[in-house]
């Protein structure tokens, strides 16, 4: 299924990209549409690989195991 982005995921992309880009922080450009959308949905962002999202502002991590430890409900 694809998902498609609006205007504040697109927005919120392009903040991360420049973070990125001015701090020399290569991040693959799915991660960086995943991040994103986590911002836009004010969602944590749940995932096995921290460290790839580690440092990014304001967005939220939650590791995949701690998720389901705290028996989160991940959709």
């Amino acid at each position: 299924q694809r998902i498609h982005s609006d205007e504040p995921t697109v927005a919120a992309y392009a903040s991360l990209y420049a973070h990125c880009r001015k701090n020399r922080r290569v991040i693959a450009q799915p991660d960086l549409w995943i991040a994103a959308s986590a911002l836009r949905h004010h969602v944590p962002l749940i995932t096995r690989n921290t460290r790839d999202f580690e440092g990014l502002p304001e967005v939220v991590l939650m590791d995949y195991s701690s998720a389901l430890i705290n028996r989160l409900e991940i959709v």
